[in-house]
């Protein structure tokens, strides 16, 4: 953990992250409980009515103005932040953390921030000339932020995860191989892709895997498409999972599938590698860099429904395979656990406060 003095220091501002639904959730969720001692935090957002995040937002601003005035510790806000309505609200809590002379932190996690700031060029040059720091998952993303938007002082920060509870003796021994999708059930994730691939080769994959999915967002879309394609033996909708539930679901899975076509780095897929999964996702955002492809997993294409269904192919009959690629996974997640993440946001702090 860091040390209480310089967590003392520091106020996060994100979306509500307990219980955590969602990636920049589940970030703030594990830094809270493994990296400060002392966890300063502004809630900004949470999923409910239209109404109700109204009132959320409103009390959200004040309490935070309160923090900033009557808690003379605080010098840094490190704000966590994705594309469109959060990175508006992001910059408003900027502004404001600006005036009462804090160092700020600009934690982009957005997947879909690249096609944002084509939209809002000048808008985001704008409001990133009052960030003193900017956190990138990955060296791609750093490029980015570099290059196209013009910002200068950009900083990796590895995506943290809780280090695995591997559930012992939990691969099923049931003749099926078990693939495993955790995310927002939406188009851009590329689960629609994988249902019609497997409706497609329904023939073929009856009686040999199972697809479980985790998640929330079109679910009734979701249910609708099993349903009506009595795909209910290849496929099983597990809900939005989490604690025991989601530990057993790794821990009990043989590959992890993430088609997706917008991504950053994928907590995700960093926790499918720590249960010792190969992996087979996209190849955009950040995810190269933690999926090398035929090392611990494949990449492909977004949309490519041929390669998709080629690289299932492969891994599904080749057992020996599965594990050596599951074993690469989990060498490469050192980087990612909280004792070597909170040295990077250590780094980082101690210049901003120097």
């Amino acid at each position: 953990m860091l040390s209480r003095t310089l967590s003392e220091k520091i106020l996060t501002v994100g979306c509500r992250y307990n219980p955590p639904k969602g990636g920049i959730a589940q970030v703030i969720n594990t830094y809270a409980e493994y990296i400060y001692p002392h966890f300063n935090v502004v809630e900004n957002s949470v999923e409910t009515c239209r109404l109700g995040k109204l009132i959320f937002s409103l009390w959200a601003i004040i309490r935070y103005v309160i923090v900033l005035l009557f808690n003379r510790n605080i010098k840094i806000v490190h704000i966590h932040s994705a594309s469109y309505n959060s990175f508006i609200r992001s910059s408003f809590y900027a502004f404001i953390g600006k005036l009462f002379g804090k160092k700020i932190v600009f934690h982009m996690h957005g997947g879909a921030f690249m096609d944002y700031y084509k939209r809002k060029t000048n808008y985001v040059k704008r409001k990133f000339k009052w960030v003193d720091a900017v956190i990138a998952l990955s060296d791609s993303w750093q490029k980015f932020y570099e290059k196209e938007v013009g910002v200068t002082n950009v900083y990796v920060v590895q995506n943290v995860i809780s280090p695995p509870l591997v559930v012992k003796e939990s691969r099923k021994n049931d003749g099926l191989i078990h693939l495993l999708f955790l995310g927002l059930i939406t188009e851009q994730k590329g689960i629609f892709d994988l249902l019609d691939l497997l409706k497609s080769h329904r023939k073929e994959f009856e009686g040999k895997i199972i697809l479980h999915i985790g998640g929330k967002g079109d679910v009734k879309r979701l249910k609708n498409i099993i349903e009506d394609n009595n795909m209910q033996d290849i496929v099983s909708f597990e809900g939005w999972v989490q604690g025991e539930k989601k530990n057993m679901l790794y821990s009990s899975s043989d590959i992890f599938v993430l088609p997706s076509y917008v991504e950053g780095v994928p907590i995700t897929i960093l926790e499918a590698m720590s249960y010792q999964l190969p992996i087979i996702a996209t190849n955009i955002g950040g995810i190269p860099s933690v999926v090398e492809h035929n090392h611990n997993g494949y990449l492909f294409t977004p949309g490519d429904m041929k390669s998709l269904y080629e690289l299932l192919q492969c891994l599904i009959d080749n057992k020996e395979l599965r594990l050596t690629m599951g074993k690469r996974s989990y060498e490469r997640i050192g980087p990612f656990l909280p004792e070597n993440v909170e040295n990077q946001l250590q780094d980082i702090y101690l210049r901003l406060l120097n």
